[in-house]
């Protein structure tokens, strides 16, 4: 039997399954960086991807981004944005129509511009060829590309942010009465996780015990399972330990200040039992007060900022310690003989609270560490975050906040030599990882740091 002849595709129908072809590994970021485009968010330091707000390149947005960039929901490479909503608007893009918007050109011609941006070869359908019409090479290259352009905008950053002003002091807010009394209820509470909490992180059993008796620690209700604490039917799983937010109020000359009370930071555990943290006051957004607790806090119509957790005097301290969180903060204090009154010199340890607490840390203590250039001591965790604070992006990942040159800003406001960095432990290693493997005595950590500066 004779074969049926079949007809190939026009030229316009082959750029079309071409088109097919190349939108599965396009990205509209790639679109965006060919076209000169700046997607950014109201927070400079957060990376376009999927699920994130960025300003619209096509109006003003004023303050608040309303471009939403969509994932794919086609099982293609994790991470990809395949189109984007204006949520003011209602209007949506696809590939080709954003194409169509950045580069200011007819439909067919960015349909053309977009194969040859994928390294598709519409010819190849023309011919009927079977296989992959889509290079490894073409897929290589977007990867790179993609790589080389995160990897740049965290460097600029971190060169940005060592000559950037120091924030403006703003003022703060005192914690209100209700939740004062709400945090100081659960140190009944902490007092009995004492002992396991410092078997947890290797201490010595009285450094817990003396955290909760400063106020530094309690164990409060979780806000949407606060209840009268009367009520004997509540046990553990409704509270959560709590770590206070202090923010230091210095006078104009900086030789004395008075500390405000501004919140805490309480951790939780989600339904898969990992781990997260909360800000009170916080204001409830998206979701309606389930309680009296609730409405009270959202009444309030107040948040906190992230400013670092606080052990030591800051007036006349001429060492600052940098620790990664509260709980190497803690250690560090405990281990420079802070919890023995052994401390060799008037010292200051900060815990900064993630990439959204450097801001405040520099708000808060900048001023102080350019005016009294005090010597400071960084205790990074020895991982990505790590990594950003010493300005080194390794193991990049888009979307995720960047904490960038912290380091060298340091070494900018107090001088070069006055700048001790410590990398310690194995990769993913903390300072807590550290000392409990290693348990240097106080002795042997002073004797360093001297031989640092």
């Amino acid at each position: 039997m004779a074969k049926q002849a079949i007809d190939k595709p026009t030229a316009q129908e082959a750029r079309w399954q071409a088109w097919g072809q190349a939108r599965q590994i396009l990205d509209l970021l790639d679109i965006a960086r060919d076209a000169g485009i700046d997607l950014r968010g109201s927070r400079e330091r957060t990376e376009p991807s999927a699920g994130v707000r960025v300003f619209s390149p096509f109006r003003d947005d004023g303050k608040t981004p309303h471009f939403l960039l969509c994932g794919a929901e086609d099982g293609g490479r994790r991470g990809r944005v395949v189109g984007a909503k204006d949520l003011s608007t209602g209007e949506t893009w696809d590939l080709l129509a954003f194409a169509v918007a950045a580069w200011g050109c007819e439909k067919l011609e960015a349909r053309d511009r977009l194969l040859t941006l994928a390294g598709v070869n519409w010819e190849s359908f023309v011919r009927g060829d079977k296989g992959k019409r889509i290079g490894n090479g073409a897929r290589r290259r977007l990867e790179r590309e993609r790589n080389r352009a995160a990897v740049s905008r965290v460097l600029d950053r971190a060169r940005s942010a060592a000559n950037a002003p120091l924030p403006e002091v703003m003022p703060v807010e005192s914690l209100p009465d209700f939740l004062q009394a709400h945090y100081r209820a659960g140190w009944e509470w902490a007092s009995k996780w004492g002992a396991a909490m410092a078997h947890e992180r290797g201490w010595p059993g009285h450094w817990a015990h003396e955290l909760i008796e400063a106020g530094k620690v309690s164990a409060p209700m979780l806000p949407w399972e606060a209840r009268d604490w009367d009520d004997r039917a509540w046990h553990e799983s409704l509270v959560g330990l709590a770590f206070a937010v202090e923010v230091p109020q210095w006078t104009a000359s900086y030789d004395s200040l008075t500390w405000c009370w501004t919140g805490y930071h309480q951790r939780f555990f989600r339904r898969d039992l990992s781990k997260s943290w909360m800000y009170l006051p916080a204001l409830f957004e998206a979701t309606r007060p389930r309680n009296d607790f609730q409405r009270k806090v959202k009444a309030h119509g107040r948040r906190i900022e992230a400013a670092p957790f606080v052990m030591g005097d800051p007036v006349d301290a001429d060492l600052f310690v940098l620790c990664e969180g509260q709980w190497d903060a803690i250690t560090a204090w405990g281990a420079l003989g802070g919890f023995d009154d052994s401390l060799r010199a008037s010292t200051c340890v900060l815990g900064l609270r993630g990439a959204q607490g450097v801001e405040p840390f520099l708000r808060h203590y900048g001023w102080v560490l350019d005016r009294k250039r005090p010597r400071v001591l960084m205790l990074p965790d020895n991982d990505t975050a790590g990594d950003l604070w010493k300005g080194r992006p390794a193991d990049f990942k888009a979307g995720k906040p960047a904490v960038a040159g912290l380091v060298d800003r340091m070494r900018k406001l107090v001088g070069h030599d006055r700048v001790g960095l410590w990398e310690l432990g194995e990769r993913g290693d903390d300072f807590n990882d550290w000392w409990t493997a290693t348990q240097p005595s106080t002795a042997q950590l002073w004797e360093r740091i001297r031989s640092d500066y």
